[in-house]
């Protein structure tokens, strides 16, 4: 570890998610004045070296260094960032996660693949199985990365549930961000006009927080329309509609959860094309 008092970790597969996913954390680095890790886990020791096509596990272990400080050796030609590389045994997640906590990570960046034609499967894949379980900040990021200034965040809002640490981190982030706006959307399932106007005074209440802050906030009540679009399409649709370039949630609680918002957030992932903050609810942390 360096003496960065940020830190970030970014699994690698090598996979075109994975380096978009380190792209993606070279950025926010920048942001946070962070160092980074690379981080690649061997799973099954033979069948990696039949990957990368050696002989044994000395080999295998150089020939793994050398692709990863490729990897960073590029990086350091255009940016001054702090990289350190790490190379771990065992089961992806597990390590994963134990390197996380024995390094006191702030922050994990990771490459993910949309599940599609799964509707009831909550957790299928290596990044949504670390949102569950890692006790700090995780961004995934899908396809490639967002390379330009953050300047919209969309916090997806579940009125009917706690917001003030969900809020407090978007008010953080706005400020680090220099100048992001807040977007924030709810999304009501068929409802009467007096459900609409207690929901629209609750979102008054917290424009008016976060624009206290000296951050320009946006919301909007989308009411849903049954047999139209899922909570996940309307949410991927608005994240187009108002071009932002990062979507927030409060994932652990939700993952499992019976609540609206709660049983979309693997929908949200397989939907939208820009990163996802997953925050740690205080009350799952440590």
């Amino acid at each position: 570890m360096t003496s960065s008092k940020f830190q970030i970790l970014v699994p690698t597969d090598f996979t075109a998610q994975s380096l978009a996913a380190f792209s993606q954390s070279c950025r926010i680095a920048e942001l946070y004045n962070a160092a980074i890790t690379l981080l690649h886990i061997v799973e099954d020791v033979e069948e990696a070296c039949k990957t990368f096509e050696v002989l044994d596990a000395d080999a295998l272990f150089q020939k793994i260094d050398d692709k990863l400080n490729l990897i960073v050796e590029e990086e350091l030609a255009i940016s001054k960032k702090i990289v350190s590389c790490k190379i771990e045994f065992g089961a992806i997640v597990d390590q994963i996660i134990e390197t996380q906590k024995k390094q006191a990570y702030d922050m994990i960046v990771m490459g993910f693949n949309a599940i599609h034609n799964q509707p009831n499967k909550q957790i299928g894949s290596t990044a949504m199985e670390v949102i569950k379980r890692a006790p700090c900040q995780v961004v995934t990021v899908k396809n490639k990365p967002y390379t330009g200034e953050f300047k919209s965040i969309i916090l997806p809002i579940d009125l009917s549930k706690s917001v003030s640490q969900i809020i407090a981190k978007a008010i953080e982030l706005a400020k680090s961000w220099k100048g992001a706006v807040v977007n924030l959307i709810s999304v009501l399932p068929v409802c009467d006009e007096h459900q609409v106007n207690t929901a629209t005074h609750q979102l008054a209440g917290i424009v008016k927080e976060i624009e206290l802050n000296n951050i320009v906030c946006n919301a909007e009540i989308i009411r849903m329309i049954k047999g139209h679009e899922s909570v996940a399409e309307i949410v991927a649709d608005y994240a187009q509609r108002v071009k932002s370039e990062m979507i927030m949630l409060i994932t652990r609680h939700e993952i499992g959860s019976s609540t609206n918002l709660g049983n979309s957030t693997q929908s949200i992932l397989n939907s939208i094309e820009i990163p996802m903050f997953s925050i740690v609810p205080l009350v799952n942390q440590n």
